[in-house]
């Protein structure tokens, strides 16, 4: 639903055409030089959604298929504090978003060339999804 910028996610890509092979590696060098900038754009990503699904009275839940938020972090510990956490799931463990648990227990897609997992993750993960689901809305 948001932009997550994460600079390890795209280390091994190259870019798909003509183009992006050119621009790919400057975008490398300002995600890898610019972390703390970029994870407060997420957290601004995250709110404007937040907010907007409140205003217009839509149930939701959040989380992070990569690691999000650095923490503790003084850079953005007063943003963190107007996120909805009792709609986030498991937000301050990035232990436990989506690529890297499933990454941890041994998951691999032979069929990826980057950084997705398979169909048993996604099974597993929606599964605690909805049990989230079931006990905040």
């Amino acid at each position: 639903m948001f932009h997550q910028y994460n600079c390890c996610q795209y280390q091994s890509w190259e870019g798909g055409d003509k183009e992006e092979k050119e621009l790919f590696p400057y975008y490398q060098t300002f995600m890898a030089k610019n972390e703390k900038f970029l994870e407060l754009q997420s957290i601004n990503n995250v709110l404007m959604v937040q907010y907007l699904l409140k205003s217009l009275n839509i149930k939701y839940i959040m989380c992070n298929a990569m690691h999000m938020f650095t923490l503790p972090n003084k850079h953005n510990q007063d943003l963190l504090t107007l996120l909805d956490t009792s709609r986030y799931y498991k937000m301050k463990d990035n232990d436990a978003c989506f690529f890297w648990k499933y990454k941890n227990l041994g998951y691999k897609n032979p069929k990826a060339k980057y950084w997705h997992h398979g169909e048993e993750p996604h099974k597993l993960y929606a599964q605690e999804l909805c049990e989230f689901i079931g006990e905040k809305i």
